[in-house]
This record gives structure tokens, sequence and C-alpha cells, in this order.
């Protein structure tokens, strides 16, 4: 392995790199996309560069203004799961009970399966949890990104920091505690 092997690590661009490269991809095809739409498409599909590529040749091709706008992308692309599930942890944080029901019911109707459903949304209070903790302790956001490596995806922590402004560390503790239960029935 020594003499014919190599290791290469390939790690994925930052979300406003994505956002300006969709957005000169877009312009290529003489199609205007503005950066916070492209942020609005990744946020719908991931960061994944192959299928943000794909979803967007797709949006220029049905755009019949010349222009993609947020409308377009919510009407013509599919979430992606992590995104459905981020949609989750926001309603459950914020105890709407309807909107949670009307989310599983679409994970359901996916055929999602529940161990993943679960994980993905465990991940998103253990990140709801940091912010949590930080904000308690006087921290600085910035403190979450580097100590546990949300550089690529400081998104995330942006997005958790909206969430749990309003949310006790007990009522998080308390929610993680549930999930841990879940996980163990699951097993």
């Amino acid at each position: 392995i020594a003499k014919r092997g190599m290791v290469v690590e390939i790690n994925s661009r930052p979300e406003g790199e994505n956002a300006r490269a969709l957005s000169a991809m877009a312009a290529r095809r003489n199609v205007k996309m503005e950066p916070a739409t492209a942020r609005v498409l990744i946020d719908r599909v991931g960061n994944d560069l192959a299928r943000l590529v794909n979803e967007t040749e797709k949006l220029c091709a049905a755009t019949e203004t010349g222009e993609i706008t947020p409308d377009l992308v919510r009407a013509l692309t599919a979430e992606s799961l992590e995104s459905r599930i981020f949609d989750l942890s926001k309603a459950i944080a914020a105890n709407q009970a309807d909107r949670v029901y009307r989310i599983l019911l679409g994970l359901e109707f996916h055929r999602e399966e529940p161990s993943k459903v679960l994980s993905v949304l465990a991940g998103s209070f253990v990140d709801y949890y940091r912010v949590r903790v930080a904000l308690d302790g006087g921290l600085p956001t910035r403190w979450v990104i580097t100590t546990f490596h949300y550089e690529k995806r400081e998104f995330v922590i942006d997005h958790a920091l909206q969430t749990v402004r309003n949310r006790s560390t007990a009522c998080i503790r308390r929610c993680l505690d549930l999930l841990s239960q879940a996980n163990d029935r699951l097993k």
C-alpha cells in the first residue's frame, strides 16, 4: 500500500461557497439565482454537491421567468430526510404538536426507517443541548463551533441558537432522555 496507494481527504465545501457556486452555475445557463435562494435550496436538499447540481439544473430548466425564486425551489424540490427531521426537532422544541404529527405522518408515508429518524433527531437535540449549555455558561457560539468541530456546518449552530433561545436546559435534557428511551425500545 505504501508503494502504490494514497489517502485523500475530500471535505465538503461550506454552505456559503456552495451557494455562490450554484448562483454562478445558474448564471452560466442565463438564469438568475440569488445566493440567498441557493441557501434555500441547500436547506431543503442538503449540502451534497452532486444533488445540488442536479437540482439546480432541474430548476434552471423549469424556470419560465429566467429567475429561480425561493417559491420555485420549494415547489420543485423534495426536502432531504435531514431537513424534514430538522423541522421535526424545531417543532418538538417549540411544543407544536400538530406540526410534529404532520411531519411524522410524512416520514411514515415516505417509509423512512424509524432508527434513522431517531438517530438524526437525537443529533439535532445534541446540537441544541451544546448551544443551550454554552448560552447558560456565557460562552459564545464560536466556542461550540470550534470545540465540537462545526466549522463546515456553522449553519447548524445558527439554527440551534434560534431554536433554543426560549427553551431551558432542563427541557432539552428531558428531550434527550426521552430520545434515549425511545432508542432503547427500538433496539
